[in-house]
């Protein structure tokens, strides 16, 4: 996977970068390329961490550089703020030796200003983002967004196939009260809908949904008889609805995006509960991919 990853690098974002003018690799300077990384460093610094150390050990297997040239990488921080996402865009397009742009976590900088990036011919990889409308730009116009992580048209779906392979048949959806979760909660009552199926609840929660709320949540779910759950949530509102499920009489079955897997989750929700709840996650397998193609 990180072979197919850098090969994209070198094939779509040194091609479009020179015809636009941005890297003229010929006279390439002595301090050589420089790749960026546009993220949130200062709210959910682990993630972005993670992005960067991602990052640097692909390039690290082809000895940091790119078409013979040295590669250095740089981390400018968006604070979760569109405005400053698009600040750092600005200084990608100011730096003549720039040939990418890798995304962080976060979708609305990229559904906010796509248009711009595309305009501009801004080599943009999602190592995170997964909003389905960011790749799919206006039909006939170029596109420089590219993406490497899960589609959000196809994670619904897929959460609701995992589900019914696993005997589900009286579902749930907790969902976060955001655009992204409504979008989501569109392709996956879809999905249950052509099997039919009606989620026997639905919950929209907000960002600061506290544990109150989450237990009055949980315990409709438990009156609704809900075999499992189908949970889109960032890690606040996932951690404090998680532990909300602590005391059920009779534990869920959770399948949930990979939304609300950063930072600390892993100390919030303790393995305990976790067990408890056949907690399964959306997540890429391009490593397990890569893996057995080797024969590992």
């Amino acid at each position: 996977m990180l072979e197919k990853c850098l090969e994209t690098i070198r094939r779509w974002a040194l091609i479009p970068a020179c015809l636009f003018g941005f890297i003229p690799v010929n006279t390439a300077s002595a301090d050589g390329l420089n790749l960026y990384i546009d993220a949130d460093f200062s709210n959910a610094p682990s993630v972005a961490e993670a992005i960067e150390l991602g990052l640097r050990s692909a390039m690290a297997e082809v000895d940091n550089t790119v078409a013979g040239l040295p590669v250095t990488i740089t981390w400018l921080d968006h604070r979760k703020s569109p405005r400053r996402s698009e600040n750092n865009f600005k200084v990608f397009l100011r730096d003549p030796f720039g040939i990418a742009v890798f995304g962080g976590q976060q979708s609305p900088p990229y559904l906010s200003f796509g248009e711009q990036i595309n305009a501009n011919g801004i080599p943009l990889f999602l190592t995170w983002a997964a909003a389905g409308p960011v790749t799919r730009y206006l039909d006939g116009a170029d596109n420089f967004i590219f993406r490497l992580s899960v589609d959000d048209s196809k994670a619904g779906p897929f959460l609701v196939r995992k589900a019914l392979a696993a005997g589900c048949r009286n579902i749930a959806l907790v969902l976060s009260d955001t655009g992204w979760g409504r979008a989501n909660r569109r392709t996956i009552t879809a999905a249950l809908e052509a099997e039919g199926i009606t989620p026997v609840s639905t919950h929209m929660l907000p960002g600061d949904v506290g544990p109150v709320v989450a237990r009055s949540i949980a315990h409709d779910m438990m009156e609704s008889r809900a075999e499992c759950a189908l949970t889109v949530l960032v890690l606040r509102p996932g951690v404090t609805f998680l532990n909300a499920l602590r005391d059920l009489p009779v534990p869920l079955r959770m399948f949930t995006h990979w939304g609300m897997m950063s930072e600390d989750f892993h100390v919030q929700v303790p393995a305990e509960l976790r067990r408890k709840l056949s907690l399964r996650v959306l997540q890429t397998c391009g490593l397990k991919i890569e893996r057995a193609g080797a024969g590992s």
